[in-house]
């Protein structure tokens, strides 16, 4: 009897720690997450950079103002949506988990460039796969604003892309079409 109690106490234990230092999302809000209009829409971010979440982490961006991580288990598993060449795919995966064994921060510019490096940043962001935090007011943000931008300027012409928007400024602008 003893110890199936024992047992209870031990899975009990495990539950709570991991509900306690989980990652989380802040719920309360319920315009997190919704679309404000048909180009608009508001992203929930991780809320915490608890330790037990982030182990692992890969860092996004980061300057004098921001920080943008991502716990490792997320990023690789919102990856594969990414890109096109599956190759490339597995070679850089295969590189980030070698760096991950000997490492517990890595650094994005270290497995791409520039241009690749903000598109990815977009991706994540967009997803909400990750934590990001105002670093000059030690406060963690917890949404962004996503608005697509595009317009034609007549049949197969014109431009479009995506802005980031963080506490009403714009954070991130890409351009994921362009059509002459």
């Amino acid at each position: 009897m003893q110890s199936i109690t024992s047992k209870l106490l031990i899975g009990l234990s495990i539950i709570i720690f991991f509900d306690i230092t989980g990652c989380k999302k802040d719920n309360d809000k319920p315009e997190i997450n919704t679309q404000l209009d048909d180009r608009t829409k508001n992203v929930q971010l991780i809320s915490d950079d608890k330790y037990a979440m982030f182990e692992k982490t890969i860092v996004m961006f980061d300057d004098e103002n921001y920080i943008v991580k991502s716990p490792l288990n997320l990023f690789i598993s919102d990856l594969d949506d990414y890109y096109v060449d599956y190759t490339q795919y597995l070679n850089t995966i295969e590189s980030i988990v070698h760096d991950a064994k000997l490492k517990d921060i890595l650094y994005a510019t270290d497995y791409y460039n520039n241009a690749d490096k903000d598109y990815i940043l977009a991706h994540i962001l967009e997803s909400g796969n990750c934590f990001m935090s105002n670093k000059k007011e030690s406060r963690v943000i917890l949404q962004i604003v996503v608005e697509e931008w595009g317009g034609s300027s007549g049949p197969l012409s014109g431009s479009g892309g995506r802005n980031f928007y963080v506490e009403g400024k714009l954070f991130l602008r890409t351009t994921d079409w362009i059509s002459k």
